[in-house]
């Protein structure tokens, strides 16, 4: 196997997901996912190569040789990039916080569509690995470090809510820096 880079984001109030029993008088329907082994909040590897993807998207096009390098092409070409799942560094207690869906024709809330979702307040971070399955040009490797780099401002985790989920900061390996 080829090079892994580890990478740090820094997120406000991480949005989650889980199966899990809440102990509480109400069942949330969103929770913060974790590992039932250890009860480690994780966030699957798809999910932040689908952010870093929407990021490249930006830089780039599907149909360019270094996008193709990193995330593959659809039916025809896999990426030569993998991404590890994303471990949080410290256990935080859940949050609950409330939500009502908005009808989207009228911009008013609709009747009877209170929803529960649980989140890990304040700053954590998340820490995962990419690896790299075979060498890539320089072009891609430019192409990921930037990709990676603006995933700051934009939000991860579920449900995609404002002022939840926010990448703070990231931190690159060094050996990404460069590029």
């Amino acid at each position: 196997m080829g090079e892994r880079y580890l990478i740090t984001l820094k997120v406000q109030n991480l949005r989650g997901h889980t199966n899990t029993p809440f102990n509480d008088d109400f069942e949330p329907d969103l929770r913060a996912m974790f590992l039932n082994a250890d009860k480690t909040y994780v966030i699957p590897g798809s999910s932040i190569k689908g952010v870093t993807r929407k990021k490249a998207l930006l830089l780039s096009s599907p149909g360019d040789e270094e996008f193709a390098e990193v995330f593959g092409r659809p039916g025809t070409r896999q990426g030569r990039v993998s991404f590890g799942w994303g471990y949080l560094t410290r256990t935080t207690l859940l949050c609950k916080r409330y939500g009502v869906a908005i009808d989207r024709e009228l911009g008013v809330a609709e009747s009877d569509k209170l929803y529960i979702f649980e989140y890990l307040p304040g700053t954590v971070e998340l820490r995962f690995e990419v690896h790299v399955l075979y060498p890539l040009s320089e072009g891609a490797k430019r192409l990921l470090s930037r990709s990676l780099s603006l995933l700051k401002y934009d939000t991860i985790g579920w449900g995609g809510s404002r002022g939840i989920g926010v990448v703070e900061e990231v931190m690159l390996d060094d050996r990404l820096v460069t590029h």
